[in-house]
């Protein structure tokens, strides 16, 4: 009797393996999930803008842009909220795990000739990340509010809080 147990229990896992091609596979880890296409490009476009903004604000320390470079690092900590020298530039401390903001005076630029280059490049930046987010968000609209989304819309608005289309989105 436990002969005829143990070879009908190998038989069901047998048919089970058979049939898991069918069924999509095992997942690695169920508890796992997908990561949604808007998270992926949230964070790509993210570590983009902000390797950009890094490179702008050392153009502006560069060239005495202060208030541009100061600019560069309040947008950079929204995708890396760790940065030290944006952190330390805009006098910000650790209160436990919180970070708080000493007494900061907005510095001025000091280099009239290199703002307009400033501009340019600021302008284009801002354009080419709230573009791919815009075109993501279209793109993988489905109607549901979901986490992902509205992370990736206060995401667009921290950058650019003027924007129609993200406003319209957020409801």
């Amino acid at each position: 009797m436990r002969n005829l147990k143990v070879r009908t229990t190998l038989t069901t896992i047998t048919l089970i393996l058979l049939a898991l091609p069918l069924l999509g596979g095992i997942p690695v880890n169920a508890d796992e999930e997908e990561v949604p296409e808007i998270e992926v490009v949230r964070v790509e476009a993210g570590q983009k803008l902000a390797k950009a903004l890094d490179e702008l604000a050392f153009f502006c320390k560069e060239n005495k842009l202060f208030l541009g470079r100061d600019t560069c690092y309040q947008l950079l900590l929204r995708f890396q909220p760790d940065h030290r020298e944006a952190r330390q530039r805009l006098k910000f401390r650790r209160n436990g795990d919180d970070w708080v903001q000493g007494k900061y005076s907005p510095p001025q630029n000091r280099n009239e000739e290199m703002e307009p280059i400033y501009q340019e490049q600021i302008r284009k930046l801002v354009r080419e990340y709230i573009d791919t987010m815009i075109a993501a968000l279209e793109r993988t609209d489905t109607g549901w509010e979901t986490p992902e989304r509205n992370l990736a819309l206060a995401d667009v608005i921290h950058v650019e809080p003027d924007n129609a289309k993200a406003r319209d989105m957020m409801g």
